[in-house]
C-alpha cells in the first residue's frame, strides 16, 4: 500500500544541494590541480547535465533532496539523505557512473493521521556517450542508457530491474544565457505490471559570475493512459 502512495503524485518543488570533487589519475605524477576541468554535477535538479567527466578521473558526488507534493496529494513531502554518485571518466567521449539515491523519508496522509514512512532507495548503473559538441556541431547531445537493480526497502523499490534510456542536450545563448534538456524513457514496474515511465525535462541558466549561475528547471511526465489501478 505505501509503494503505491510513494508513487501517487510528482512533487511541485525539488531543492537540493551537492558537493563534488574530481581526482585525475596520472601514469607517473599527479596533475596539478589548476589542470583539473571545472566541475560540472548531475545535481541539483530533476534532469541530469550532458556534460561527462574528464577522462582518467573520477568525480564524486553527494547531497540531500527536499521535495513538497501538491495539496490535494496523501503525499506530504519528501526527505531524501544520502544521495551518492560516483562517475569515472573512461575517455573524452566515455562516461560510467554507479548511484543510490540514499534514504528517503515519506511524509503521508492516513487515515487522517500524518504519518512517516522511511526505506532504502534502488542502485543504478549506467554510462554516458557523447555524440555530438557544440564546437563542431551547434549543440551538445549525449545519450545515457543505465540499469537500476531492486535492493531498496519495499517502500521505495520499483521491485524490478529497470532499463532507461536518457538523451541529454544543451545549447550556450548570447548574454550567458544557455538551455539544455533531457528526455528520459524508463521501463519499471508497480502493483499493476510493467509500464513505460517518461518525461521531458527543459532547463534555462543564467550565468551571473564565473563560479555562479541560477537556473529554473521544468518537468513533464507522461505515462501510460492506458493503464487504470486496481479497485
Amino acid at each position: 500500500m505505501w509503494s503505491n502512495v510513494a508513487r501517487v503524485c510528482r512533487v511541485a518543488l525539488t531543492v537540493g544541494f551537492v558537493f563534488a570533487f574530481a581526482v585525475p589519475l596520472g601514469a607517473q605524477t599527479q596533475a596539478p590541480l589548476s589542470d583539473v576541468p571545472s566541475l560540472t554535477s548531475n545535481r541539483p535538479g530533476i534532469g541530469d547535465s550532458e556534460a561527462l567527466v574528464p577522462a582518467r578521473a573520477f568525480q564524486l558526488e553527494a547531497g540531500a533532496q527536499f521535495q513538497e507534493a501538491p495539496p490535494a496529494s496523501d503525499l506530504r513531502s519528501t526527505q531524501t539523505w544520502g544521495q551518492l554518485t560516483l562517475r569515472y571518466g573512461m575517455t573524452r567521449r566515455i562516461e560510467v557512473f554507479g548511484g543510490w539515491d540514499g534514504l528517503s523519508l515519506d511524509r503521508v496522509l492516513f487515515d487522517g493521521a500524518s504519518q512517516v514512512v522511511a526505506g532504502g532507495n534502488d542502485l543504478r548503473f549506467g554510462t554516458k556517450l557523447a555524440l555530438l559538441t557544440e564546437e563542431a556541431h551547434g549543440l551538445t547531445v549525449t545519450i545515457a542508457p543505465a540499469w537500476s537493480f531492486p535492493v531498496g526497502s519495499e517502500e521505495f523499490t520499483s521491485g524490478s530491474q529497470d532499463p532507461s534510456f536518457r538523451v541529454l542536450w544543451a545549447r550556450s545563448l548570447p548574454r550567458d544565457w544557455s538551455i539544455s534538456g533531457n528526455f528520459l524513457w524508463v521501463r519499471t514496474s508497480d502493483p499493476i505490471g510493467r509500464y513505460w515511465d517518461n518525461s521531458v525535462t527543459l532547463v534555462v541558466t543564467r550565468s551571473l559570475t564565473e563560479n555562479l549561475s541560477v537556473f529554473v528547471e521544468g518537468s513533464n511526465v507522461a505515462g501510460d493512459p492506458a493503464r487504470q489501478p486496481d479497485d
